[in-house]
């Protein structure tokens, strides 16, 4: 089953944390899961609403169980920022249309002129003198 494409966005995502609200940002998206960037770690399995609050300003409120954690250490062995990785649990119709509106908005490519051919492929050309670090940036 492929996995469903992510957004690399950065949202401001609230939570409660032993009785206190947290603040944090995502570091990506997709529509069934959210990574947020943190370090106020809450148990694997854990159910919670988490909060979205959309560039717009709108919130989303979306219950979520909180799918794995990635602390400092191993963020700074792959490259990436600690935090939490959510999973986006069934929500009642108007949150997930709300949600996939947004990330429509994102996942849209360019369009396609009427009768024209697809826009001009891109090339990336990646270059750097530490082979472990070009491995990395080629993936």
């Amino acid at each position: 089953m492929p996995r469903e494409p992510r957004v690399f966005t950065a949202c401001t995502v609230e939570f409660d944390r032993l009785g206190k609200r947290v603040r944090a940002t995502t570091q990506d998206i997709s529509r069934s899961g959210v990574f947020v960037r943190t370090d106020e770690y809450l148990p694997v399995g854990d159910v919670l609403e988490l909060t979205l609050v959309l560039p717009s300003g709108e919130k989303v409120a979306l219950i979520s169980r909180v799918a794995h954690l990635l602390s400092a250490a191993a963020a700074r062995a792959l490259g990436r920022q600690a935090g939490m990785g959510f999973e986006l649990l069934e929500q009642d119709g108007e949150k997930r249309v709300r949600l996939n509106a947004y990330l429509d908005t994102l996942l849209d490519g360019p369009k396609l002129a009427p009768g024209g051919g697809g826009p001009e492929p891109v090339r990336v050309l990646v270059a750097d003198s530490s082979t472990r670090l070009l491995e990395r940036l080629s993936t």
